[in-house]
C-alpha cells in the first residue's frame, strides 16, 4: 500500500473554509448595518469564539472514540443551521438573534477544526507532515479568499437586483428615501448570501465520506 498523498489533507483543509471565513466577515458588516455601538457589536461577535473554545475542549474527550467524519458532518450541519438563522434575522433589534446565531456558528467551527486537522494528518508519515501542513494551510487560505471574493460579487449583484425590485414595487416608506431604499436592499442581499452559504455548506457534506480514516489496528501504511 502507498502512503496517503499530501494533496488529500490539503483538500480537507479547503472544504470548510468556504463558509466560515466569509460568514464572519458578512456578520461583522451586517452587525454594523444594525447601527450597534462598538460594545454591543463586540458582545454580539464574541459568542462565536467562546463556543468554538468550549466545543473544542469538549471534543478532546471524544475525538478518539467516534469516527472523525461524524463530527465533521455534525459541524457542517450546525454551521448551515447558523447561516440559515442569519438569513431570517430581523432588520432591526436583532442583537440577541445575531448573538445566538453566532454562538451556533462557533459551535460548528469547533466541531470542524479539531477532527479536520486530526484526520488530515493522521495517515501521513512523519516525512510528509511538514509538506502536508504547508499545502493544507495554503489551500485553506485560498478557500477563504475564494469564498470572500465569490460572496462579495454575489452580494453586489443581489444589492442591485433588490434595489431594482424595491424601486419598481413603489413601497410608500421607501419613496423619496434613497438611503432607506439602499439599506433595505443591502439587508435583503445579505440574507440571500447567508442562504447561499448555508446551501453551499450542506453541499460539502458528501465530500466528507471520501476521507479515509486510519484504524489503530492497522497502523500507518508503508510506502510502496
Amino acid at each position: 500500500m502507498t502512503r496517503r498523498p499530501v494533496t488529500e489533507p490539503a483538500a480537507e483543509g479547503i472544504l470548510p473554509s468556504f463558509s466560515q471565513r466569509q460568514a464572519t466577515i458578512a456578520l461583522m458588516v451586517a452587525t454594523a448595518m444594525q447601527a450597534f455601538d462598538a460594545a454591543i457589536a463586540g458582545l454580539i461577535l464574541s459568542p462565536r469564539g467562546v463556543m468554538t473554545l468550549l466545543t473544542m475542549l469538549a471534543l478532546a474527550r471524544l475525538i478518539g472514540r467516534i469516527d472523525h467524519r461524524v463530527f465533521l458532518v455534525i459541524g457542517l450541519v450546525t454551521t448551515a443551521a447558523a447561516l440559515e438563522l442569519f438569513t431570517n434575522a430581523p432588520q432591526r433589534g436583532a442583537a440577541l438573534w445575531l448573538a445566538g446565531s453566532n454562538a451556533l456558528l462557533g459551535m460548528g467551527a469547533g466541531l470542524l477544526f479539531t477532527p479536520l486537522s486530526t484526520l488530515a494528518f493522521s495517515t501521513l508519515g512523519e516525512d510528509l507532515r511538514a509538506d502536508g501542513a504547508g499545502v493544507y494551510n495554503l489551500l485553506r487560505q485560498l478557500g477563504c479568499a475564494a469564498g470572500v471574493a465569490i460572496m462579495a460579487a454575489l452580494l453586489q449583484a443581489r444589492i442591485g437586483a433588490h434595489v431594482a425590485m424595491l424601486a419598481e414595487s413603489g413601497h410608500p416608506h421607501l419613496r423619496g428615501s434613497t438611503v432607506q431604499l439602499l439599506n433595505t436592499a443591502t439587508f435583503a442581499a445579505y440574507s440571500d448570501c447567508f442562504r447561499v452559504m448555508a446551501i453551499a455548506t450542506l453541499a460539502i457534506i458528501p465530500g466528507i465520506f471520501i476521507f479515509r480514516v486510519l484504524r489503530r489496528d492497522r497502523g500507518l501504511p508503508d510506502a510502496a
